[in-house]
């Protein structure tokens, strides 16, 4: 016993499943994706939306790969400081940051704390071995003053970007 079908015509008798058209009805699928599309504008000669693989041969122009929603990181900064037994400055106050990330590269737990002194099991907790965190004014969870780190027995590695 086979499975009922049933196709969707238009008006002339032609199956319209899948079908796009210039002009869709309101309120369906396709409408909503056009006007979500609306305004998207691909480069001069090219039909690509979407990540490009290196060596893709496509021409993508002068790309600014540092800017997002407008927000250009023009300027990263790293350091390392080694974070110490006892509070340690990670990152000096900055009112220009827009981004920061932090990495653990020890094998021990460091506790982040924003403006004010670093407290063991308290603050922002960095795993050992690649533990991070990160900020930014575009996720909504930047801060600009000094932040200080501390670890239980010192001299340990935290790997830090900056951007401005």
């Amino acid at each position: 016993m086979g499975i009922p079908t049933r196709l969707l015509k238009d008006a002339d008798g032609n199956e319209v499943i899948g079908k796009v058209t210039a002009n869709p009805a309101s309120n369906t699928l396709l409408d909503r994706l056009k006007a979500l599309l609306t305004g998207i504008v691909l480069a001069a000669g090219t039909n690509v939306i979407g990540k490009l693989a290196a060596n893709s041969g496509v021409d993508i122009g002068d790309v600014d790969v540092l800017s997002v929603a407008g927000e250009k990181y023009t300027t990263p900064t790293h350091t390392q400081p080694s974070i110490g037994a006892t509070t340690t400055v990670a990152l000096v106050s900055n009112t220009d940051r827009l981004y920061a990330l932090f990495i653990n590269d020890s094998n021990e737990t460091i506790y982040l704390k924003l403006g004010a002194n670093a407290v063991m099991n308290q603050g922002i907790r960095l795993n050992a071995n690649g533990g991070s965190y990160g900020m930014s004014k575009l996720l909504g969870n930047l801060y600009t003053g000094a932040i200080n780190g501390i670890c239980a027995s010192g001299s340990k590695v935290l790997l830090v970007t900056e951007g401005v």
